[in-house]
């Protein structure tokens, strides 16, 4: 089977970016273009150039309308599935839209096996710092948890950290990488959507050091062009950028510009 190019795998997530948009847009659903996918959109009018891979955030009411909906199966495409975010057969504390139609493998670590958009909640975050801090402070625990039961290949790592690897391994084996993403799920409602003073994406995947906005700024969107179709973003892009990415019009150095580096291919050829 031959493997996709950067370039098709792109348009394949834009193909699933758009089914996933329509799905929004048919029960009124609020959701942004977030983190590369948003600074993509704003830089390059679409992809980063050597990106490979769709986020999206979603306000908590509308994240768990859409996974009803997912769950019932109305109107979504025959291709298309969901991860589980929750219960027994939870992946992860969030969910990725998963198009069936094609396979993937992810050098390094292990995934799941299709092209995925991952699909973050926002949830509330408490205007107390302490409670703040704690907060942090346990979803950075469950995100190393997560990442070290995934990681298959240690040549990421490097002097030190290479020694103490296969330690960090074992305790997060032991652990559970269910555990985790269980715990890193109820510490992601604790506080409310609406009430909390602040909100922002709280599971262990998001840049939770960075991300804490004014309560109700994920309601505010707007239309943004991304690869000449629209999508939703936040009303107040500059903000959500700088918050993330400090001078986000400038681009990063040439060694920094890394993908997932995923081998693609169509699953029924």
């Amino acid at each position: 089977m031959e493997e996709l190019s950067l370039r098709e795998i792109q348009l394949v997530e834009l193909s699933l970016l758009c089914d996933f948009d329509r799905i929004c847009r048919a029960h009124g659903l609020k959701y942004t273009l977030a983190y590369g996918t948003l600074l993509g959109a704003v830089r390059h009018g679409g992809f980063i150039p050597w990106d490979d891979d769709l986020d999206v955030l979603m306000p908590r009411p509308d994240y768990e309308r859409l996974y009803s909906i997912f769950s019932d199966r109305k109107g979504v495409p025959i291709y298309l599935s969901r991860t589980e975010d929750r219960g027994k057969d939870i992946v992860y504390p969030f969910m990725k839209i998963l198009d069936t139609r094609y396979k993937i493998a992810v050098p390094g670590i292990r995934e799941v096996e299709n092209i995925w958009l991952d699909v973050f909640p926002v949830d509330g975050i408490p205007s107390d710092e302490k409670k703040y801090k704690k907060l942090k402070k346990k979803q950075r625990f469950y995100k190393r948890v997560v990442y070290f039961n995934n990681l298959t290949d240690s040549a990421y790592y490097v002097g030190r950290m290479k020694l103490f690897l296969p330690i960090f391994r074992l305790f997060a084996k032991m652990y559970t990488l269910k555990r985790a993403a269980s715990n890193s799920r109820k510490w992601a409602l604790k506080y409310p959507y609406f009430g909390s003073g602040y909100c922002g994406g709280a599971t262990l995947s998001a840049n939770i050091d960075e991300e804490k906005y004014p309560e109700g700024f994920f309601e505010n969107i707007k239309e943004t062009e991304f690869e000449g179709k629209k999508f939703f973003s936040v009303a107040d892009t500059d903000f959500y950028l700088r918050t993330n990415y400090g001078d986000y019009m400038s681009l990063p150095p040439e060694s920094e510009r890394v993908n997932h580096r995923f081998k693609c291919v169509r699953a029924d050829k």
